[in-house]
């Protein structure tokens, strides 16, 4: 975080600096090729030193991980939840969930970037999986690599409440356990 209030502060420091070396000095600076040149080295950096991972919302209901790595554990299943990696990868570990609500359904999206998810015991897993140029990957082994299709998975010996479970990867993997 330090970095970026850094990156960018300098970048409108220097900003500043070019507008009064031309008004002063009358001192030609290319400045818009400097910003651009500035912005692919901060993109750089940023995916060699730890990358953009962040999570959309704090309240669980979505989170997204770019160019980074995110591992969330996840208590509750409550209403529709979203998960995305781009250019990233995330692990989601649903194996400590205690409530789950009726008509739960979850989205997991992969482009470009891969997810493994662990699936909760004692629960139906209705899938609908669909994969462009990527990889779906089921706890039987079974995987998907382009196309679509519907799976029910049932994990533990007393299957219960059934969440609805929507698997997209595109140039990506989406590995479930």
């Amino acid at each position: 975080m330090l970095f970026t209030k850094i990156f960018w502060g300098g970048l409108i420091v220097l900003f500043g600096l070019s507008i009064i070396i031309n008004a002063v000095f009358k001192i030609n600076f290319p400045f818009f090729k400097v910003f651009i040149s500035l912005v692919i080295i901060y993109i750089g950096f940023k995916m060699l030193f730890g990358g953009f991972g962040f999570k959309m919302n704090n309240d669980g209901e979505e989170n997204s991980t770019v160019f980074g790595s995110t591992r969330i554990q996840v208590e509750r299943i409550e209403g529709n939840l979203e998960y995305n990696s781009v250019f990233g990868s995330q692990v989601l570990d649903f194996r400590k969930v205690t409530g789950i609500a009726d008509e739960a359904e979850i989205e997991i999206s992969a482009v470009f970037g891969g997810i493994k998810v662990y699936l909760p015991e004692n629960v139906t897993i209705k899938m609908k999986a669909s994969s462009a140029f990527g990889s779906v990957k089921s706890p039987n082994g079974e995987a998907i690599s382009f196309g679509e299709a519907r799976k029910t998975i049932s994990k533990g010996s007393d299957p219960g409440k059934t969440v609805y479970l929507e698997v997209n990867a595109v140039f990506g993997s989406v590995e479930l356990r």
